[in-house]
């Protein structure tokens, strides 16, 4: 027997068997192509699974899951008559000495896009006094996101390395992206690949801030009910064309019912999951749940 522990947002997936006999998931497949990630525990195949995030696992020998209980709850307890002013203290607080544990005296590379994320590690960065490499791309023909990365970096007096994206870049390294994520997400947008040799000549220890765009967002529009949200998940996760891709799949498979009923029976599911009455709090607890750990 063994344990495993997973993150509350796992960067990789643990998986397990729940039998000997490998049969494709089609339906999983469907939502896959309709969203570009798996929902849940769902892999490629029936009997294989992942683990849940935030949970403690028991495995055994064969690499079956013999038993798993959460050891964190997504919730939403504001605090009443919580100023702005002590809501901003404290978070500087939590924020800066979660920066200073996980930097400590090493070098620090910081990709900068100019966004929320990326600005707030600059400021707690400039604020402890870390030796940082700072560093931005931008697309050929695109946003020139660098400048603005450019302008942060001499604010804060960091070291900046400015890179380019060229047209077409990722057709000379697909194979080595599916082998890094296993085809387990959608994967078109991984500019980092086209640049990953300059980061294997940094040192030092990557400070990363993804998932702020989330956390610190409405959610949902303050005039939503619950029943609102199905809706708005299908808005936020479908890719272009991504209903018309699942439902050719599910019909070629001649799957019981129909896809867009069972996504929509799905996403209500997860939803019933999330004991938060507040639906814009719900809505960034189902991206955290669902969305992140297998997109």
């Amino acid at each position: 027997m063994k344990n495993i522990t997973t993150p509350i947002i796992p960067v990789q997936p643990d998986f397990v068997e729940t039998t000997k006999n490998k049969t494709i998931n089609h339906k999983a497949i469907c939502l896959f192509a309709a969203t570009g990630f798996f929902w849940e525990t769902d892999t490629y195949w029936e009997n294989q699974k992942t683990l849940y995030p935030a949970t403690s696992n028991e495995i055994d020998e064969h690499h079956r899951l013999v038993s798993s209980y959460p050891y964190f709850k997504w919730n939403y307890t504001p605090k009443k008559n919580y100023s702005f002013e002590e809501a901003l203290e404290d978070f500087t607080e939590l924020f800066e000495t979660i920066i200073d544990e996980q930097i400590g005296d090493q070098q620090a590379i910081l990709p900068i896009s100019g966004g929320l994320d990326s600005r707030t590690q600059a400021v707690a960065l400039k604020h402890l006094g870390k030796k940082v490499t700072a560093y931005s791309y931008s697309f050929s023909g695109g946003y020139a996101e660098s400048d603005i990365a450019k302008q942060i970096a001499k604010v804060c007096d960091f070291q900046f390395q400015e890179f380019f994206i060229p047209k077409g870049y990722l057709w000379d390294v697909i194979e080595d992206l599916a082998e890094i994520n296993q085809c387990y997400s959608e994967f078109t947008h991984p500019r980092q690949m086209a640049v990953l040799p300059e980061f294997e000549k940094m040192e030092g220890i990557f400070s990363l801030g993804h998932w702020g765009d989330v956390l610190f967002d409405l959610g949902a529009p303050e005039h939503y009910t619950e029943k609102d949200l199905v809706q708005l998940v299908k808005k936020k996760v479908i890719k272009k064309g991504g209903l018309a891709l699942g439902t050719a799949l599910w019909q070629d498979w001649k799957l019981e019912g129909d896809f867009e009923t069972y996504l929509e029976e799905r996403i209500q599911r997860l939803l019933n999951k999330i004991d938060i009455d507040h639906v814009g709090a719900k809505m960034r607890a189902f991206k955290s749940l669902f969305w992140a750990p297998r997109w």
